[in-house]
């Protein structure tokens, strides 16, 4: 297990994870976000990034990037606890393109659920896929009493309820 969630102890690393993603994901706008880095102890290099952009109180939206072997399950469990439980989000949004197959595969595979189609979103026309996440929507809780977000009423969000992946 060489890789750990880092959080940024600074504004340079921040920016340096921020950088990290955005040199891999040409169609994202990062600007205002949190990030958590999937650190190689080993190689003293990022393998990985989570961040956190567009928050609205009650949703924000994720975008993971990574290479190599990143996406431990506890690793991306604690990027959805600090959404659910420290942002208090009642929801995460992912915007993956059309025609990116592993970002489908993953996002399906959390929980998320596809919600609908931002025609020609990319920056080369691409179609993007707009999913969403509902707190006991996440498949992969340690502990599924672990979340702290309420959930809709049945008859709405009268009293309260992101990867953005490329």
């Amino acid at each position: 297990m060489n890789v750990i969630l880092k959080k940024p102890e600074n504004e340079l690393q921040l920016a340096a994870m921020v950088e990290w993603a955005a040199n891999r994901l040409p169609d994202a706008n990062f600007h205002n976000c949190w990030a958590f880095a999937f650190w190689n102890r080993q190689t003293r290099k990022i393998q990985g990034v989570c961040l956190f952009h567009n928050y609205r109180e009650i949703d924000v939206e994720i975008v993971f990037c990574g290479e190599g072997d990143w996406a431990r399950r506890d690793l991306v469990n604690q990027c959805f606890e600090y959404a659910f439980n420290q942002l208090k989000c009642h929801r995460v949004t992912a915007l993956v393109r059309k025609d990116n197959g592993r970002s489908k595969k993953l996002v399906t595979q959390l929980g998320f659920k596809r919600e609908g189609k931002l025609r020609r979103a990319a920056k080369d026309g691409s179609d993007v896929l707009v999913y969403g996440l509902l707190p006991h929507e996440y498949r992969f809780w340690r502990n599924k009493d672990v979340f702290q977000a309420p959930r809709p009423h049945v008859r709405g969000y009268a009293q309260g309820g992101v990867h953005h992946l490329h």
